[in-house]
C-alpha cells in the first residue's frame, strides 16, 4: 500500500480522519507518520484539542499495524484494546504523529498467534510533535496503544 492509498483509505473509512484533514507523510514497515492542521483540531485555547491529539495518534498507530498486516496477507479485525496518553506541552500549529512498534514487541509472535487461530496483541508508541520549518519540535504528547487482532 502506498502513502496516498493509505490516506485515501483512512479518510474514506474513518470519518473523523477526513474531518481532521489527516495526511500520510511517511509509510514504512516499522514507521508511519501522519500530519494534520491545527484549525479543525483546536480547542478553545487555540491549541491542539486533547481528543484530536489522541485520535490522530490512534489512527497513526492503527495504520502502522493495519498496513503491515495487509502487506503480509493477514486478514483479521484489528481494534485498539488499550491506550494511554501523556501530554507534555501544547501544540500551537500543525501536528505530526510518528508511530513505531513498542520496543521489545515481536512481530513474529503476533503473526504466529494469528496463524494458530488465537487473539494476537501488539504495542505501538506514537509521539505527537509540532511541525516546524526545520522538521518537528520536541515531543508534545506520547500515546501508548495496545492493539488486538482476532482471527475470523
Amino acid at each position: 500500500m502506498s502513502p496516498s492509498e493509505l490516506e485515501a483509505f483512512i479518510r474514506s473509512r474513518i470519518p473523523v480522519a477526513d474531518f481532521m484533514q489527516l495526511s500520510v507523510q511517511q509509510l514504512l514497515p516499522d514507521r508511519v507518520e501522519l500530519a494534520a492542521p491545527l484549525e479543525p483540531n483546536r480547542n478553545v485555547h487555540g491549541t491542539l484539542f486533547g481528543g484530536s491529539g489522541t485520535a490522530i495518534a490512534l489512527v497513526a498507530a492503527w495504520s502502522l499495524v493495519h498496513v503491515r498486516m495487509q502487506d503480509e496477507g493477514l486478514n483479521a479485525p484489528l481494534v485498539v484494546a488499550k491506550q494511554t496518553t501523556h501530554y507534555f506541552k501544547p501544540v500551537t500549529g500543525r501536528v505530526v504523529a510518528q508511530a513505531v512498534f513498542e520496543t521489545g514487541q515481536s512481530w513474529a509472535d503476533f503473526t504466529r498467534r494469528l496463524a494458530e487461530g488465537h487473539r494476537a496483541r501488539v504495542g505501538v508508541v506514537v509521539e505527537l510533535r509540532q511541525a516546524e520549518s526545520e522538521g518537528v519540535g520536541d515531543v508534545a504528547a506520547r500515546v501508548e496503544a495496545l492493539f488486538a487482532a482476532v482471527p475470523p
